[in-house]
């Protein structure tokens, strides 16, 4: 909602092909990801938060008449005596607004940029720079809550596969 008028949210997947061809137009060279599983992803988030997104869509039966995406508007609070087990607890205590639904390929496409993520880091070791277009992006995410449509924090991922080399480069000067 902008304004009192609801308007389409920003993080379109169109904003990938814009990038993408931008890239391209400019001489760079793009590669897909090898798949480095979730280790990297869980050395940043909360392995159950993980977990939550990997299953979300998959329950999405437990929520009656549910369209073609979920999300919640009731937030449990991470300091509650014990998680909820239902998925529709589950979204409020693992999302952070109502700017972050869950889709069919939600999954797929956080899993996927978090990959790209890690890809780059590797690529930056190896070459000196990388350039890695993660859409959705993911500088909203917190180590166990999705915002403002970004789930997994890629930058933090990448930075994290980065420590070893950087804790190397610190003894060696």
């Amino acid at each position: 909602m902008r304004r009192g008028a609801p308007i389409p949210h920003p993080e379109q997947a169109a904003r990938y092909t814009i990038l993408r061809d931008a890239a391209l137009r400019g001489g760079h060279d793009l590669a897909e990801p090898a798949d480095h599983g979730l280790e990297p992803i869980r050395a940043v988030h909360d392995p159950d938060y993980v977990a939550f997104l990997a299953e979300a869509w998959a329950r999405r039966g437990e929520i009656p008449d549910i369209g073609d995406e979920i999300l919640t508007g009731s937030f449990a609070r991470p300091q509650m005596h014990r998680k909820p087990a239902g998925l529709l607890g589950r979204l409020g205590l693992y999302t952070a607004d109502t700017s972050t639904p869950i889709r069919a390929g939600t999954w797929a496409a956080v899993y996927g940029s978090a990959q790209c993520a890690v890809a780059a880091a590797d690529a930056a070791l190896a070459a000196g720079h990388a350039y890695a277009l993660c859409r959705p992006p993911g500088h909203h995410a917190y180590a166990d809550s999705a915002g403002g449509f970004c789930f997994l924090n890629n930058s933090a991922i990448a930075a994290e596969r980065l420590r070893p080399a950087a804790r190397l480069s610190r003894g060696a000067a």
